[in-house]
């Protein structure tokens, strides 16, 4: 019952970081001197580790307690618990595509860059 209140702890500071990299991404698409679609996967990236990591907190800890699942239980046909099984998996398999999606559009920038001067190296 103690492990479930330990990512309370650290859920706040993940959302800091997560609104830091929105609101670079923000001021990046204002100056145009940024390629913005890069630093739009990377902060898509970010954003859905952190609903996998609330949809993981969800899964794993609430059922443990038994908070969620006699409430689940009181409903037919007592799916609710598959349907939170399938967000999670759901959202895992997006966050482990979009670091592939990041290097090939890195792979993308390398090969045919638009200028010369502002690739990342």
């Amino acid at each position: 019952m103690f492990l479930l209140f330990i990512p309370i702890l650290y859920i706040p500071v993940t959302i800091v970081v997560v609104y830091r990299i929105f609101s670079k991404l923000q001021s990046a698409i204002k100056e145009k001197n940024v390629n913005v679609q890069l630093f739009t996967a990377i902060t898509v990236s970010h954003f859905l580790c952190l609903l996998f990591f609330v949809a993981d907190f969800f899964y794993i800890r609430l059922p443990i307690t038994g908070i969620l699942t006699s409430w689940c239980a009181s409903f037919q046909p007592n799916g609710y618990l598959v349907i939170l099984l399938a967000i999670t998996y759901h959202i895992n398999y997006s966050v482990m595509l979009l670091p592939f999606l990041v290097a090939i559009i890195r792979l993308i920038l390398i090969i045919k860059p638009q200028n010369h001067q502002k690739v990342p190296f």
